[in-house]
């Protein structure tokens, strides 16, 4: 055997979900679950809140209170909603009074389900649910307007407004995958910082566009691949702008996004939603390993139950005239092959069989070891036909099999 290459590995439609450059986001959106996807229950003892002492009804899930976003409109904040696929958007108005709504509050045990809707404070993303078909975020992320408290005898987490906004004043919005310029005016630059979890450590990555004018791609948060979210993302930060007359604006709330996204209560979400991830490419994975080996099944059902088939050939020849023939096997079974022995009859342009100049033998002899075919695999494996001059295509017939078990099929 001159060469051993593994072109092919047919068992990738079981493993790749797992191993290939996967890149998942880990908040709101997710390239593997989708939306509506059960991520567990509401209990049914719920925690109780209100916003500057009026009550609002929510959910207590993972420890936390989540409050729906539509009502927020009714405690001194403005939200904007448009269409089904953009973010949505809540601004503190501190000008609105808190009248508070008059839905109970529900005590039932209630699905708890992914959405793909990003729900951001100015340009901080928040973790989002759905509950009752409608988005939820976790009242506590709403702590920067005021003070949160804890009141354990009557299990009430209570929120008291201040009169700071974080009102986005320099008009420069983001998403996970745009900047979106409203000042009017191109700007020179836009700074960003990217946060996300590696091997459990928190990193960023800079990334500065230029010369933007009404929207720019964000690249520095995807892969360079296949320009998904990389694994472990947790958000982006607007660092800063400089304008069309080099004056560089700082953004004021540059820390307090960096120090949200830093939080233990945000890499607790991540490791939930990596979690959940997990477990549908398991899902996915042993759907598709069935469907897999039921193939390879049929496949082995369909070659006699030979082991290995050969399902390619190929005659070249070197710079001396030898040929060099090449035949592509795929193992069936569902053992690993570490050995295999062949006869391999060659013919000329008239068909007919090539003998050996030396010694008149009709086939030649092919021994593959040193290498592995796991299940499913297929690989290509090379041998100079020497002596077999005038060969110009091949027909191999593969005469015993030796599996990693010590096991060996012989042909009959």
């Amino acid at each position: 055997m001159k060469k051993w290459i593994k072109p092919i590995v047919l068992a990738a439609i079981a493993c790749s979900m797992l191993l290939a450059p996967v890149v998942c986001t880990v908040m709101a959106r997710s390239n593997f679950i989708s939306e509506g996807y059960v991520l567990g229950e509401t209990v049914a003892e719920q925690m109780k809140a209100t916003i500057n002492g009026k009550s609002i009804p929510g959910y207590t899930f993972r420890n936390a209170f989540w409050v729906p976003v539509k009502h927020l409109t009714q405690y001194g904040f403005d939200v904007a909603i448009n269409g089904n696929s953009t973010p949505i958007r809540i601004t503190r108005n501190v000008s609105k009074e808190v009248k508070g709504v008059t839905d109970l509050q529900s005590n039932k045990q209630t699905q708890v389900k992914f959405t793909q809707r990003d729900v951001y404070v100015g340009n901080r993303k928040l973790t989002s649910y759905q509950i009752d078909n409608t988005t939820v975020i976790r009242l506590s992320d709403l702590a920067m307007f005021g003070g949160i408290t804890w009141e354990a005898k009557s299990k009430t987490i209570q929120l008291k407004l201040g009169n700071f906004d974080y009102q986005n004043k320099m008009n420069v919005w983001l998403t996970d995958d745009k900047v979106y310029n409203r000042t009017g005016h191109k700007l020179n630059e836009v700074g960003l910082k990217h946060y996300y979890f590696e091997k459990g450590v928190l990193k960023n990555e800079v990334e500065t566009l230029s010369y933007v004018s009404e929207s720019a791609e964000i690249l520095g948060n995807k892969d360079t691949d296949n320009k998904r979210l990389i694994i472990g993302y947790v958000g982006t930060v607007l660092n800063y702008i400089e304008t069309q007359d080099y004056e560089k604006i700082v953004n004021p709330y540059v820390q307090q996004d960096i120090e949200y996204y830093k939080s233990d209560t945000r890499a607790d979400d991540i490791l939930f939603q990596l979690q959940n991830e997990d477990k549908v490419l398991k899902k996915e994975y042993s759907k598709k390993l069935k469907v897999f080996k039921s193939n390879l099944k049929n496949e082995l059902i369909k070659n006699n139950y030979r082991p290995l088939k050969v399902i390619g050939t190929l005659v070249k020849y070197d710079s001396i005239g030898t040929p060099e023939v090449s035949i592509e096997v795929w193992n069936l079974t569902e053992k690993r092959i570490i050995a295999f022995e062949t006869t391999i009859t060659g013919y000329d342009g008239y068909d007919r069989v090539v003998r050996n100049s030396i010694s008149g033998e009709s086939t030649f002899k092919g021994i593959a070891q040193d290498f592995v075919l796991d299940s499913g695999e297929s690989g290509v494996l090379t041998w100079d036909m020497y002596f077999h001059d005038n060969t110009i295509k091949i027909n191999p017939k593969i005469t015993s099999v030796r599996f990693s078990d010590g096991t060996v099929w012989r042909a009959k």
